[in-house]
């Protein structure tokens, strides 16, 4: 099924692609010169989608093998509430940045790349963080209110939702970096850094999940972003935004995380234990409007859409 759909997607976007191309007698024909030149940028971006799978199933493969069902049913319930939530939100976005960034990289506009790298990146951020704000602080009503206050996912799930959802977090950070690197053509860094990062996964996931449980399987999805963001992220700054200092990342990324953090702390001293699922949960959507407006009026990216939307009123 999901081969067939695939395959009608490719031929449907063939066809719209050839529909929109301008008119021209001569026949179209393959190029070996062209093919040639973008050969090791096809290959890298072949290698960096294998490794992904490796790094983001790795995990789901040592849960289900090492661990009893009902830990594994939960384990994968909290990875598509935690991560696919964050993948779906960003990915369109990260679609539409590729062909931003590859221009002005292009273009050797340094200035003007770096800033729509940072204002992207924090607009990512003003999306996202109030979702997995909810996702973390207000998972135990969520889940309740889904499965049911009798469920026996209901407390493995919940155990797994607040490490996954911030892997998450630094897992969109990294997007931006991921996408400088594909607009410049470099992909040798990506395919390097994942297969390490696996190998180090797996032997951390079949050492440690017997011992000690799913748990550190959550763990290593935090960890594996926490290194993208730690780690390859300067790497590529160093590289394609040598002019940036590092104190401007950390600003674009920590500040709107750590407002969001308060908001969602100072919301949650106020839940009430005996409090039913539905009035927490709407508690936890009010959080997230309150959490969003403030990354839109308070953070330099948000304001200058803002501006921008005004101009075109």
């Amino acid at each position: 099924g999901i081969q067939f759909s695939g395959a009608v997607y490719c031929f449907a976007l063939r066809a719209l692609l050839w529909h929109c191309m301008p008119a021209t007698t001569e026949r179209a024909k393959a190029s070996l010169e062209t093919l040639s030149s973008i050969w090791r940028f096809g290959a890298g971006s072949l290698l960096i989608g294998f490794t992904a799978t490796l790094l983001t199933q790795t995990d789901k493969l040592a849960v289900s093998t090492f661990s009893t069902l009902n830990v594994f049913s939960a384990y994968v319930l909290a990875s598509m509430i935690s991560v696919q939530i964050g993948t779906v939100v960003a990915s369109p976005i990260s679609v539409a940045l590729l062909p931003r960034f590859a221009k002005l990289v292009a273009g050797h506009d340094a200035r003007a790349l770096a800033d729509e790298y940072f204002k992207w990146a924090q607009l990512l951020l003003i999306l996202v963080l109030p979702i997995l704000g909810v996702g973390f602080f207000f998972s135990k009503p969520l889940l309740t209110l889904w499965l049911g206050p009798h469920s026996d996912l209901l407390p493995l799930t919940q155990e797994f939702v607040p490490l996954l959802t911030l892997g998450t977090l630094f897992n969109v950070m990294a997007i931006p970096p991921y996408i400088l690197q594909l607009s410049a053509g470099w992909t040798s860094l990506m395919v390097r850094f994942n297969l390490i990062a696996w190998i180090l996964m797996a032997t951390v996931l079949a050492v440690g999940v017997p011992r000690y449980g799913a748990l550190i399987a959550a763990g290593c999805w935090l960890t594996l972003n926490i290194g993208y963001y730690l780690v390859m992220t300067p790497i590529v700054h160093a590289k394609l935004l040598s002019s940036e200092r590092w104190t401007r990342w950390l600003t674009v990324t920590l500040g709107p995380s750590a407002l969001t953090a308060a908001i969602f702390c100072a919301s949650a001293t106020f839940l009430s234990v005996g409090a039913a699922p539905l009035a927490m949960t709407a508690q936890a959507m009010l959080t997230a409007l309150c959490a969003w407006a403030a990354l839109v009026f308070l953070t330099p990216a948000g304001r200058d859409e803002i501006s921008r939307l005004k101009s075109w009123a």
